[in-house]
C-alpha cells in the first residue's frame, strides 16, 4: 500500500497530488455493517408560511456520505443539504401543516 502526505494536511492514496483532505485514486473495500442511516422527522401545526427543519445527525465522529429529503405533504421543500457542521443532512419545508423527513446515510469510522 503507497500513501503519500501531501501539502496542506491531505493524505493521498495512489496519488501523489492530493486535492482533498482524504484523496484516493483506487477502489476502497470496507465492510457493509459499518453503513447506517440516521432519520429526523418534522411536522408543523396548521400556520401558514411556517417552516420546519428536520436534520438527521450521524453518531460522534463518523461521516455522512449522503442523504435526502421527503416532502411527506404539500410543503413547498427549501432547504436539502448537509448540514453546517458536515455531521447530518438537512431539510426545510414550508407551509401548513407540512411533514420532512431527513435521512442521513452515515459511516462508522471506529
Amino acid at each position: 500500500m503507497k500513501q503519500i502526505q501531501g501539502l496542506k494536511g491531505m493524505i493521498g492514496l495512489g496519488t501523489s497530488t492530493p486535492v482533498a483532505k482524504l484523496d484516493v485514486v483506487g477502489k476502497i473495500k470496507m465492510p457493509a455493517n459499518n453503513f447506517y442511516t440516521k432519520i429526523q422527522i418534522c411536522t408543523t401545526l396548521a400556520i401558514a408560511g411556517q417552516f420546519c427543519t428536520a436534520t438527521a445527525i450521524c453518531d460522534n465522529g463518523d461521516v455522512v456520505l449522503g442523504g435526502s429529503c421527503s416532502n411527506v405533504d404539500n410543503g413547498f421543500l427549501t432547504i436539502n443539504e448537509p448540514n453546517n457542521l458536515g455531521d447530518g443532512w438537512t431539510c426545510t419545508v414550508s407551509g401548513s401543516q407540512v411533514t420532512t423527513r431527513a435521512s442521513a446515510r452515515c459511516f462508522d469510522i471506529n
